[in-house]
């Protein structure tokens, strides 16, 4: 599925969608409804900084960062 989504999108999203995978288990755990998950995963994907940028960037540990400061709020 990573080769597909980044034929289709790039590099780029493939790469977060894994990092993004790495924490729906946590998600899944911690976030009680569909709702706040999805807010969550939103809350990263449409952030600022943009992890999309982030990743052409080559700033993977801005993207971590990211999500990390999601998880905090979201906690």
């Amino acid at each position: 599925m990573k080769a597909e989504v980044s034929e289709l999108f790039g590099e780029e999203y493939a790469q977060l969608a894994i990092m993004l995978n790495d924490v729906r288990g946590w998600a899944k755990g911690t976030l009680p409804t569909y709702q706040d998950r999805k807010a969550f995963f939103e809350s990263i994907v449409n952030g600022d900084p943009d992890p999309i940028e982030l990743l052409r960037a080559r700033d993977v540990d801005g993207v971590r960062d990211l999500i990390e400061a999601a998880q905090r709020v979201a906690a």
